[in-house]
């Protein structure tokens, strides 16, 4: 989870000066709460709003839990039930608030559906290999998956592939580290570059559903450049 400018400010302020700025003055906060918007780019515009069980929820009066360099939430967040439908929840926000509208964002971050399947939607060519044809079907090495996902060569310089697709998108658990090699065809020697999509990219609620997050799930991780960098 990135780090809001509130909190960005508010770290500047703690370690570079001694005099507070206005509104701006670095207060511990007394109080801890998550949101879900729509949008990875959370604010206080694409939070859902505060009614139907999407209202904030309390973190603990303790806050989160700090190990290293990255704060998590330290037990089970619950949204819902939900008494509507919203579709597209992508994003969370932390809060120094549990009141929809108010407070400072102390950070946020986008929501990534635990077990999701992901799918091959772009490849790039990273190894050319030699000795393949147009035509040629290649079929993705390594990753967890329930179907693997294949590629056509369409392309060929002198056996080097040029161009490819992904005519197979596959479903994966775990995806591949790039470069990812492949079997099959007439040559040798190709990797590629893969692009992925979760699916589904985003979460539904419907009428009675609840989005429940296990501790450890909604994370803060502090980088190394944040305080020098705060824009």
């Amino acid at each position: 989870m990135a780090l809001a400018p509130n909190a960005r400010t508010g770290m500047l302020q703690y370690y570079f000066t001694t005099t507070a700025v206005g509104s701006l003055a670095l207060v511990r906060p007394t109080a801890w709460a998550a949101s879900l918007h729509t949008s990875v780019s959370v604010s206080s515009g694409n939070e859902l709003a505060n009614a139907n069980g999407y209202s904030r929820q309390s973190l603990g009066g303790s806050g989160l839990t700090v190990s290293g360099d990255t704060a998590s939430n330290g037990g089970t967040v619950s949204f819902g039930a939900f008494t509507g439908t919203v579709s597209g929840i992508v994003g969370f926000g932390i809060w120094d608030s549990p009141t929809y509208g108010g407070g400072n964002l102390i950070g946020s971050g986008t929501l990534v559906q635990q077990g999701a399947s992901y799918t091959a939607q772009a490849a790039g060519i990273v190894a050319a290999g030699t000795g393949y044809g147009v035509g040629n079907t290649l079929t993705l090495s390594g990753g967890t998956f329930a179907t693997a996902a294949i590629l056509t060569v369409t392309a060929v310089n002198s056996g080097a592939i040029t161009g490819v697709n992904v005519t197979t998108v596959g479903a994966y658990s775990v995806l591949p580290t790039n470069p990812v090699s492949v079997t099959g065809g007439a040559g040798s020697g190709a990797t590629f570059a893969l692009t992925w999509q979760q699916v589904p990219a985003s979460y539904t609620v419907n009428n009675g559903d609840s989005l429940t997050f296990a501790a450890g799930q909604l994370v803060v991780a502090q980088t190394t450049n944040f305080i020098f960098s705060p824009a």
